[in-house]
């Protein structure tokens, strides 16, 4: 992901996918929807300067354990201070786990 918003681990299941997220900003966001590889969730999450938080994507279809997941990620977030909406990209690859 951009260098200001960066996803600092995750873990992918079956049905879910897992992923922390830190605000590296010099200004607090909003995150507003996040897409790993085809799994979707939509938030209205503060972060505030600095912070980190974890995100879980729910109903996700994403194989069975040990299936390589490979995709992008899509982060939409707005910027607190003026609501202008912003995205980032970043790939992933991963095994499913449990």
């Amino acid at each position: 992901l951009d260098y200001k918003i960066s996803c600092v681990d995750y873990e992918i299941n079956p049905s879910e996918t897992k992923i922390v997220i830190a605000n590296e900003a010099k200004r607090p966001i909003i995150v507003e929807s996040i897409d790993v590889a085809g799994c979707s969730g939509t938030f209205s999450a503060e972060m505030k300067i600095g912070e980190t938080s974890d995100f879980t994507l729910a109903g996700c279809n994403n194989g069975k354990k040990g299936k390589t997941v490979k995709g992008d990620i899509l982060l939409e977030y707005a910027e607190k201070k003026t609501g202008l909406q912003r995205n980032v990209h970043g790939k992933i690859k991963s095994k499913v786990r449990e």
